[in-house]
């Protein structure tokens, strides 16, 4: 048995050297799997055309009508893809932009420990996190409303770590312009102002984060980071007095609801995106799954299996942590699980929904933190499967990984698929009325669509302005009380709700 030992050894200390290097690219390879399925979708939930096809006045309106003063600019640059483009250019940009999070995810965990935790987190990230929960996904839909203001909101941290090790001494500027962005994402976003002044603390030495140094700390850190708090009172500023002006008050805050109700919005809204299975066939979809998707769905769980195989016993950070440090961080992570959707739960509609269906943006708002604690989880596992020479516990926790990854991988497969179907009905019931006898015809065109196109489609005013510049004439398309219609075409579309 001892060039089995000897093997083992020689091939550990080979991956020593190059598992880092293994890792990024099998962690790259599974990234351009699960970004790979955009190209082709259409409209993935019904918010989606309102944002693509509002006029400046409707901006306007629909930011009034909610009191909210940055879905103006953020509204106006969310259509730039489909106005100046194509449904390419919006899917191929939904792709850069998806990458660039999880890239910049990874990158901010680097920086806050090392690069092999950072990578183990995004690993995490990739195989635990449903990125399809439902048709409110900011993964699939919302184009540049949310995703983009994350990876910028990560790339502030990042920067803002590289300034400490500087120590410099200087005012720091650039980090917080880049989260002054990321607040045009939602009212949530300051919650992360807080993530600034924690990791200051919490990089400083052993005898400076005692209670006692806590008043010259923040002395020290406000005069060298008083931009962050222009930033946050100055978004609070624009906030409050843009819903001073408005003729209705929007959407508002309010303390009526039953505490289960409240309490139970925010657990929902902020657990939902963690789905771990250990079967993969579960998520089989008659009609929609395809063989080839369950090959590519296994491909991906292997590759990020095969990158935490390499990570798990070759990440030590959270382990030489102080007792303190440690719980510091659990409990900074367990905020960030669950302050996303606090505001949500306040809010009568939310709780409604919340109660119906619990995926909903906040899913993805908190998904970041819940892989963050997956992953010291799994790194304590490690821990404990070194000092107890267990290597059944890395296996067991590979095969989770495996088969979270392929079960996840495969429900976003199908959501794009139906996705994709339905866009080819559009563009089929298109071809169609372009060369058949309808387009010779003056009278409007009645397209009828069955099922659920207000999920999947778009609405109603979408798809009969949309359809209307394509062919060039009137165009009518209704999705409800159809029996009484004379439709010119009907588009069956898929009748399966994810």
């Amino acid at each position: 048995m001892s060039w089995i030992s000897s093997t083992w050894g020689k091939c550990d200390a080979a991956l020593d050297k190059v598992g880092v290097h293994l890792v990024l690219l099998c962690g790259t390879l599974a990234l351009m799997l699960l970004l790979a399925p955009h190209w082709g979708m259409w409209l993935s939930n019904s918010d989606d055309p309102w944002i693509t096809r509002q006029s400046l006045s409707e901006v306007f309106q629909t930011a009034s009508a909610q009191g909210r003063f940055w879905l103006i600019p953020i509204n106006l640059m969310a259509q730039l893809p489909y106005k100046a483009g194509s449904w390419e250019l919006a899917n191929l940009i939904k792709i850069l932009v998806n990458g660039a999070t999880v890239a910049a995810f990874v990158v901010f965990c680097s920086k806050a420990t090392d690069l092999k935790t950072g990578l183990l987190v995004g690993c995490v990230w990739l195989a635990f996190i449903d990125v399809s929960p439902g048709y409110y996904s900011p993964f699939h839909g919302f184009l540049l409303m949310f995703n983009l203001q994350f990876a910028v909101m990560f790339l502030s941290f990042a920067w803002f770590l590289h300034k400490q090790a500087q120590g410099d001494g200087r005012v720091v500027l650039g980090p917080y312009l880049l989260f002054a962005f990321s607040l045009l994402a939602y009212e949530p976003m300051l919650f992360y102002a807080g993530v600034f002044p924690a990791l200051a603390w919490m990089r400083q030495d052993a005898e400076r984060r005692s209670l006692r140094a806590l008043p010259d700390f923040v002395l020290t850190w406000m005069r060298q980071n008083f931009v962050l708090v222009l930033v946050v009172l100055g978004y609070i500023v624009v906030y409050y007095v843009y819903r001073h002006f408005q003729p209705a008050p929007g959407r508002s805050i309010d303390f009526d609801g039953a505490w289960s109700a409240i309490l139970k919005t925010i657990y929902r809204f902020s657990v939902y995106g963690f789905h771990l299975e250990t079967a993969a066939t579960k998520s089989y979809v008659a009609g929609y799954t395809l063989l080839s998707d369950l090959q590519w769905a296994v491909a991906y769980g292997l590759l990020l299996a095969g990158c935490f195989a390499v990570l798990m016993p070759r990440v030590h950070f959270f382990e030489t942590l102080a007792a303190p440090q440690r719980y510091g961080v659990l409990l900074l992570i367990a905020f960030y699980i669950f302050a996303p959707n606090v505001l949500h739960g306040f809010v009568e509609s939310y709780r409604q929904w919340a109660a119906d269906d619990p995926h909903y943006v906040g899913n993805y708002m908190s998904s970041f933190a819940l892989a963050l604690l997956l992953a010291v989880l799994l790194i304590l596992l490690a821990g404990s499967a070194r000092a107890r020479r267990e290597p059944a516990l890395y296996v067991l926790c590979t095969f989770l990984v495996f088969s979270s990854a392929v079960d996840n991988h495969l429900r976003w497969r199908q959501l794009s698929s139906v996705n994709r179907a339905d866009a080819m009905l559009w563009q089929k019931a298109i071809a169609d009325l372009r060369r058949g006898a309808i387009a010779a015809s003056d009278k409007p065109v009645l397209i009828c669509g069955k099922h659920s196109p207000e999920k999947v489609s778009g609405d109603d005013r979408y798809w009969s302005d949309s359809l209307s510049e394509q062919l060039g004439r009137r165009v009518q398309f209704r999705s409800k009380n159809l029996q009484s219609l004379a439709c010119d075409v009907t588009i069956e579309f898929n009748d399966y709700r994810f």
